[in-house]
């Protein structure tokens, strides 16, 4: 079946972006609105790469980058993750799209405490320690009815 349609001009740089850092150091992009990724994980405000690193963006509704809220002292589950990036370096920063606060703790893959870190109200982010060995983590917070949270150190 054949339907007639409406045929309207759209750019394409609108709604999708490829970042590119062609340096040898970390490089941050500035993002205005929402964004996701092709995994489906949401970014707005800036996002830094790593060098020689690219990544695909595609514009979202604002609305999406709100899903998840603090409560209390941890994060609301989204559907989605709430850390990034993921994978992350040992060393390096991850962030989080809601702040905050208290005491979070890394745990390894065996069950063991690899790091206890307290922050403070507001935090959007830690550093995480440089001495984490490769492989998947689960980020613990005092908040009771929060999720644990998975992440990767590669």
């Amino acid at each position: 079946h054949l339907h007639k349609v409406q045929v309207q001009a759209n750019d394409p740089s609108g709604s999708q972006i490829i970042l590119i850092n062609d340096q040898f150091s970390d490089q941050t992009f500035s993002l205005e609105g929402c964004w996701s990724d092709v995994n489906g994980q949401y970014f707005s405000g800036s996002i830094t790469l790593q060098a020689f690193r690219s990544m695909v963006l595609v514009k979202e509704d604002d609305a999406l980058c709100g899903l998840s809220m603090a409560v209390g002292n941890g994060l609301v589950a989204s559907g989605r993750t709430n850390l990034y990036p993921n994978p992350a370096k040992a060393g390096t920063r991850l962030n989080f799209v809601a702040p905050i606060s208290g005491t979070v703790s890394l745990i390894g893959i065996n069950g063991q405490v690899a790091a206890s870190i307290f922050l403070p109200t507001g935090s959007m982010g830690l550093d995480l320690p440089g001495g984490l060995e490769k492989g998947v983590y689960a980020l613990r917070t005092a908040c009771s009815d929060c999720p644990v949270e998975r992440f990767v150190i590669e």
